[in-house]
Parts: structure tokens; sequence; C-alpha cells
């Protein structure tokens, strides 16, 4: 998982080898999202996961017509949840 991480996405200040295994799960999560909503690789690689998240973020605000309150304290895992309840 660290690897496709690190090869997939532009990186995390730090480096994904310090994360738990929870923490991966959740950035692995967001990768899927962005891929699976059709964003290739090559624009995967020209983002970090924190500018991915806020895409998300910006996507659900947006999806459902007001700001969500606590999104930006949620997991990621949470947020892709609050989506697919929004879709």
């Amino acid at each position: 998982m660290i690897t496709e991480l690190t090869e997939l996405t532009k990186g995390l200040d730090g480096g994904y080898q310090s994360l738990t295994d929870d923490e991966l799960k959740d950035h692995w999560a967001v990768l899927i999202y962005f891929r699976e909503t059709g964003h290739t690789d090559q624009e995967l690689k020209t983002w970090t996961i924190d500018n991915m998240r806020n895409g998300m973020i910006t996507t659900v605000n947006d999806k459902s017509g007001a700001p969500v309150p606590g999104l930006p304290g949620m997991s990621n895992r949470d947020i892709i949840k609050r989506y697919l309840t929004e879709s």
C-alpha cells in the first residue's frame, strides 16, 4: 500500500512509512475514491493526499447544497461514506 500511495500521489510530508495501518487505509480510501470517480493516475500523481481530501470535502458540500458541519474533522472514510449517501 505504501508503495502504491507513493507512486500514485504527489506524496505526504513525512512520508507514508510513519503512518499507522488505519491511517494508511484512510489515505488508500481517498485514492480509490478519486480513481473510481474518473480521475486518471496521471492526474493523481500531481495531487497530495491533502489536496484530494480537500476536494472530497468540497464535493460533499456541493452535493448537499450547503456546507456540511464537521466534515473537516471527519476521517477520510467517513467523508466518502457521506458522499455516497449524498449521491
